[in-house]
């Protein structure tokens, strides 16, 4: 089957409508993805000791983590129409990695929590429960720089622009809440955990704003990428409606 000609292939709008229909989707989930883990981590510190918030706070946040993961993977499917950079495979697969590897940190958390499987079982555990989070942490902010090249192409460069400017405020806050996961044992810190989760809620209330707007506008592009492809297969019959 032919495939429709990348007029633009700088702009999303001139990709496959199914593709875009996967940049909208993806952009949503990853917004809800950031919403629960952020809210997770801030009722995990104000209730600390609430049963409730002990068990389902981890499932909590591996939830975000999965929506997370999973909007990364739509965020990151390649336009079958061929706008896609062949650059782009070794960062789509190191986003997927690293992400798909953070659903695990917050139940090895709540394993170790528990002392699931012994003392020697929990030591290991831990650690590994902070090695995926040093991941998740490197996920998310490949993430941003993921999304700031995809409002580019909307094209929207004030957009980009402000995404990528926020990596530094989110990795930031990110890092004080894992410093806070690993070092909690200390009296000197054990109180740096509300502070810690307030300042992530705050850096993730400017970004989802923006990834909301980013989720938005791809919604209008996929409206835009159907137009061109009615129009494109009007005048070349032989054209698939689906991505090959």
């Amino acid at each position: 089957m032919q495939q429709a000609p990348s007029l633009s292939p700088e702009h999303v709008r001139f990709g496959h409508p199914d593709w875009e229909d996967s940049l909208a989707r993806g952009a949503a989930l990853a917004w809800w993805g950031l919403i629960l883990g952020a809210a997770a981590v801030v009722a995990r510190e104000l209730l600390p000791h609430h049963v409730l918030v002990q068990h389902a706070g981890p499932l909590g946040m591996a939830a975000g983590s999965a929506c997370l993961f999973y909007g990364a993977w739509l965020l990151s499917v390649p336009d079958s129409n061929g706008s896609t950079p062949a650059s782009d495979t070794p960062t789509r697969w190191l986003l997927r990695a690293t992400l798909a590897a953070a659903v695990a940190a917050p139940l090895l958390q709540w394993a170790a929590a528990f002392g699931i499987g012994g003392s020697f079982a929990v030591g290991v555990t831990y650690a590994s429960a902070l090695l995926a989070e040093a991941v998740d942490v490197a996920g998310r902010l490949t993430l941003f720089h993921h999304l700031g090249r995809i409002a580019l192409r909307v094209p929207d460069p004030a957009l980009a622009k402000r995404l990528v400017n926020l990596v530094p405020a989110y990795g930031l806050a990110l890092i004080a809440v894992a410093g806070v996961d690993a070092l909690r044992s200390l009296s000197v810190l054990r109180y740096l955990g509300l502070p810690a989760a307030i300042g992530l809620a705050v850096v993730t209330a400017v970004i989802l704003r923006h990834v909301g707007r980013l989720g938005r506008a791809l919604v209008i592009q996929t409206d835009y990428a159907r137009g061109i492809w009615a129009r494109t297969r009007a005048v070349m019959p032989g054209l698939s409606s689906r991505a090959a």
